[in-house]
């Protein structure tokens, strides 16, 4: 049939972009980063996150993403980057926090120095934490 000709057609010579899905699994990640030791403070959870592809997508299509985020394409640049920016930090509390309530890791305020900078939290695995990551488990399991 017709129709499904156009579709097929429009799907192969027209590009659509391919969106992360990472940050629904976040926090599994972060407590696989944070066994690892990859991760060691809020602040190097937050720096992670701006290395992934989820990252990159976030920024060019924030509206996905977050529903606030859909105000972006009217506001300067100063403005998205501080949305942006919020919204990373919304996420990265709640992750930690389902982390925390799980028992996944600890949280250690002002434990950590760097740089010469301010104490910043430290976030240390639990036995539950490892175990959940040696075995590929996600943190509501354990």
């Amino acid at each position: 049939p017709e129709p499904k000709k156009n579709f097929y057609r429009r799907f192969i010579y027209e590009p659509f972009p391919v969106e992360s899905s990472l940050h629904e699994q976040l926090t599994d990640h972060l407590n696989a980063e944070i066994v690892a030791r990859t991760i060691k403070t809020r602040e190097e959870a937050i720096d992670y996150v701006t290395w992934t592809y989820f990252f990159r997508r976030l920024t060019a299509n924030p509206a996905y993403y977050d529903q606030q985020a859909a105000l972006l394409e009217t506001t300067d640049f100063d403005k998205q980057r501080d949305m942006l920016a919020n919204y990373i930090e919304r996420l990265m509390n709640k992750c930690l926090d389902e982390l925390i309530r799980s028992g996944c890791i600890e949280l250690k305020e002002g434990a950590v120095v760097q740089d010469g900078g301010p104490p910043s939290a430290a976030v240390d695995a639990t036995k539950l934490g490892r175990t959940a990551s040696l075995y590929y488990l996600g943190h509501r399991t354990v």
